[in-house]
């Protein structure tokens, strides 16, 4: 209650002020204080708690005000960026939006707009400080399309002959500017076309009327004056009307049309056919020393031509509708005058008289493909006409070249490879001889050799014999510690060089080269590394130095065994016997040598000891045919990796499954056993794959995928050696005696 009656005061105080100001300052204070009006202001409003709000409309309604007057104020809720509110003046003859940092666009200008029946193309000038326009067909900016910063529009499907009021506004980020209003009417009915200069010829007229500007899309055609059967002829301006008859009256009717419809008469073309056909014109002929080929333009409307070397048309060949006439045996360096005509059903028309000088030399040949070999060439030429024979020279020098008579080709021998060469030849006749032409060839560079195929090098700890294949064609080899030709040690025809002073176990690459007279090829790089200077069973490989071949090893207790088959020799059919023939000879299972890659090869008992004795001590000091350094296992040997593996195992050898060693010697999974797999795990790194084995010379490979077979070089008897088996379906290791024909896995233990 309290603060109604202090509301009433305070508006009675502000009310009463005032009235005094205005009776007495013209001037108006209003505030809380009683303080009087500055001395600048009409109306001088002060608060601490409050402020001025001034009307608020939408931006249809502030530009809906009547006559604005300049500084006029409102608070536009819709006019900011992105329609949000904002205060707005009129000023300079448009609204802005209040802003400190810019300033809205004025109206843009109308450019020309460009009706035409259907659509109307508007366009305005750019508006500085614009950042885009928008276009309506109403009043309202809201409603209207934001066409970006380009200034036209292209306004479609309207009615033609109709006046059209548009509208456009500037914008920016500070305001819109009052709409630009914009008018203009589409096209209507088009006018007439008018007849242009007809082109008559004998049978046939090419009839022409003027376009007519802005509002015509079209026109149509018509022998007959009705346009519902009329030829429609587009855009163009121009039909050519042929199978006329000659000496004859024509006429013809035009209509132009657009989207309103057509015009309302038609132009009427008249004109007549020539009672003879034009005369041609003369062509380009083309002579060489003996030979002319007359040409003429082709004339229209004509049904032929004749030709004569006389002026006489009753005697003139009729050459049909040809255009060109070859005349042969001329003489050369001489003028000559022809004469043609051409014809129709109404008759001949004058005669055109061609002239031309046969050439006082032949004309030049031109080269065509060459074949070229290592060393020769098969140089070739174009046939010229009138031309019956050819000179050639290796020098540019008629006087001494070569008459190959009417043949356009040329054999040279002796030539050296891969190098270019510069031939001559000229054409001639008994006016002369041409001008001489060049032919450019290169021999062949296919002598040049191949790169050399890398082979297998022998290497040791401070040593490597480099190998590498022999190249065909190749007459020697270049071999480098870099990769520098230049500087590279011919080895002749070796294919091998040795290199020493080598650090252990380091990788070297070096480089070699073939060449042959004609170049040398592109380098083949070598790459080994040379044996490791401290070598860990189970951390390193073996490497059999005889092939190369790489084994991983395993330590098992104190024995070091390989933990891969081992597979080197020449691979035998199973028909064939192993022998002791000086060469290593092996199976690989079903005569596959990816079985001899992945599960090592076969071998008959005798071949693996090298046809040497039998051994059951430990160690058993048969090499076999192991690599240096290392020997066959024994019977004795192989029980002491079982012991090492499953020490429960006290009766070794025994005729039974014995203990669970075999589950740790054998590789897990099923990539290289069948299921199950009994209790593989391979803890002893050993890697027992399941390669089956080759029974005798008759019986076919078996077990591949269910057993592992392994010889020991101890004999059981003088015809059957000791094997150790591993199956899929037991974890221990079963041991007994096999015919020594057969032919089973083998592994070799370091000694």
């Amino acid at each position: 209650m309290k603060r109604l009656i202090f509301m009433k005061s305070l508006i009675s105080t502000i009310l009463i002020s005032l009235m005094l100001s205005v009776f007495s300052f013209a001037q108006v204070a209003i505030n809380t204080d009683g303080t009087a009006p500055a001395n600048s202001a009409m109306l001088d409003v002060k608060s601490t708690s409050k402020g001025f709000l001034p009307p608020r409309m939408t931006y249809v309604q502030m530009v809906g005000i009547a006559s604005p007057d300049e500084g006029l104020v409102v608070y536009c809720t819709d006019c900011g960026s992105n329609g949000q509110g904002t205060l707005s003046m009129f000023m300079a003859g448009a609204w802005y939006n209040l802003n400190a940092s810019c300033q809205g666009p004025i109206p843009p200008v109308a450019g020309n707009s460009y009706p035409a029946s259907s659509q109307i193309f508007w366009t305005w000038n750019s508006v500085p400080g614009a950042t885009g326009y928008k276009w309506a067909t109403v009043n309202n900016h809201l409603q209207a399309v934001d066409v970006g910063t380009t200034t036209q529009y292209l306004e479609t499907f309207l009615s033609c002959n109709s006046t059209y009021t548009r509208y456009i506004w500037a914008y920016n980020d500070c305001a819109v500017s009052t709409p630009t209003i914009i008018t203009a009417t589409t096209g209507s009915l088009p006018v007439s076309p008018t007849g242009a200069a007809a082109v008559p010829l004998t049978t046939q007229i090419t009839w022409n009327w003027n376009a007519i500007p802005g509002g015509a899309t079209n026109y149509k055609w018509n022998t007959v004056n009705d346009y519902a059967t009329a030829i429609n002829m587009s855009n163009a301006t121009s039909r050519v009307e042929t199978g006329l008859t000659c000496n004859t009256p024509y006429l013809r009717y035009v209509w132009s049309y657009n989207a309103c419809g057509n015009s309302t008469a038609p132009v009427i073309l008249s004109q007549s056919t020539s009672s003879s056909p034009a005369a041609p014109t003369a062509g380009v002929h083309v002579p060489i020393s003996n030979q002319i080929v007359w040409n003429w333009n082709a004339v229209p409307g004509v049904l032929g031509y004749k030709w004569n070397t006389v002026n006489n048309y009753a005697t003139a060949t009729d050459m049909g509708t040809a255009i060109t006439r070859t005349e042969a045996s001329l003489v050369c360096n001489t003028a000559y005058t022809r004469y043609v005509w051409s014809y129709s059903s109404c008759g001949a028309s004058p005669v055109t008289v061609l002239t031309q000088n046969t050439a006082a030399n032949p004309v030049a040949t031109t080269a065509t493909t060459h074949t070229a070999a290592v060393n020769s060439i098969v140089w070739n030429w174009s046939v010229v006409p009138g031309t019956n024979n050819y000179r050639w020279n290796t020098v540019n020098d008629y006087a001494t070249s070569i008459n190959t008579g009417a043949a356009t080709t040329r054999t040279e021998t002796g030539l050296n490879c891969n190098t270019q060469y510069t031939r001559y030849v000229w054409t001639y006749n008994s006016c002369g001889a041409s001008p001489a032409i060049t032919l450019t060839q290169s021999t062949s560079p296919a002598s040049i050799p191949a790169a050399p195929v890398e082979g297998i090098h022998n290497y040791t700890q401070t040593s490597v014999t480099w190998r590498w294949l022999s190249v065909s064609g190749a007459i020697g080899y270049k071999w480098n510690t870099t990769n520098n030709y230049a500087t590279a040690t011919d080895v002749g025809s070796a294919i091998f060089r040795t290199e020493t002073g080598l650090t252990c176990g380091t990788e070297y690459t070096r480089y070699v080269w073939a060449y042959s007279a004609c170049g040398n090829s592109t380098p083949t790089p070598l790459v080994r590394t040379t044996v490791l200077c401290l070598w860990i069973c189970g951390q390193d490989p073996v490497i059999d130095e005889s092939d190369g071949a790489s084994y991983p090893t395993a330590l098992i207790g104190t024995q070091c065994w390989m933990a891969k088959s081992l597979n080197k020799g020449i691979r035998r059919d199973q028909s064939v016997a192993q022998s002791n023939n000086g060469v290593i000879d092996k199976y690989c299972y079903l005569n596959s040598e990816t079985n001899c890659t992945t599960y090592g090869g076969l071998y008959q008992w005798d071949e693996m000891m090298n046809y040497w004795g039998t051994s059951n001590a430990n160690p058993s000091g048969v090499r076999g045919i192991c690599m240096a350094g290392w020997h066959l296992p024994s019977e004795s040997e192989w029980c002491e990796l079982i012991t090492n593996l499953d020490a429960t195992v006290t009766n070794c050898p025994d005729l039974n499954w014995m203990g669970d060693a075999g589950s740790k010697m054998k590789e897990a999974g099923t990539t290289h056993w069948n299921a199950p797999n009994t209790g593989a795990t391979n803890s002893s790194g050993f890697t027992a794959l399941a390669g089956g084995c080759k029974t005798n010379l008759i019986v076919p490979y078996g077990g591949k995928g269910e057993s592992a077979y392994f010889w020991a070089c101890t004999q059981g008897s003088t015809t059957n050696g000791i094997f150790f088996e591993l199956n899929t379906n037991e974890a221990g290791i079963y041991y007994s005696i096999f015919e020594k024909a057969a032919a089973l896995s083998v592994r070799c233990v370091k000694d």
